[in-house]
């Protein structure tokens, strides 16, 4: 039986290319936001951060296509990311940067944030287990969305 922490990706086979430095900018990420949820309230879709929902997507783009708004969505989050990480990367072109979120992109953001909280909280698995663990096991959303 495994016992790790488990972080939701959209399709197991597709869990091991996630690169280290993402898996452990995940677990930075959520002890920040422990921190900023123990100082007051959050929504809930507030407590996945952009490196979590990345590691979904980044397993979700290998299986089904994504719409115009959905690719805006995963390169805003890969260039959030990337920008925290920035010690050792080289700089990006600003025509290659992705324009400022849609209204619209901005909520599906927010939906997706919120599917994959409601996921880990159906798991049975807080937030605080990543945090504390070692390289995680994957847990598959059914539905792929």
């Amino acid at each position: 039986m495994n016992t790790g922490a488990r972080l939701v990706v959209a399709n197991e086979e597709w869990a091991s290319i996630l690169p280290v430095w993402l898996l452990e900018e995940v677990r930075e990420e959520q002890w920040i936001i422990l921190m900023q949820a123990a100082q007051g309230e959050m929504q809930e879709y507030e407590l996945v951060g952009d490196a979590e929902t990345l590691t979904y997507l980044l397993t979700l783009c290998q299986i089904v296509p994504f719409s115009s708004e959905r690719t805006n969505i995963f390169l805003s989050l890969m260039f959030n990311v990337l920008e925290r990480k920035k010690s050792g990367m080289p700089s990006t072109p600003d025509f290659v940067r992705p324009e400022k979120l849609t209204a619209v992109e901005q909520q599906e953001l927010k939906r997706i944030k919120q599917q994959l909280y409601e996921a880990r909280r159906r798991a049975g698995y807080p937030l605080m287990e990543f945090a504390l663990s070692g390289r995680p096991s994957v847990l598959k959303r059914k539905n792929g969305s």
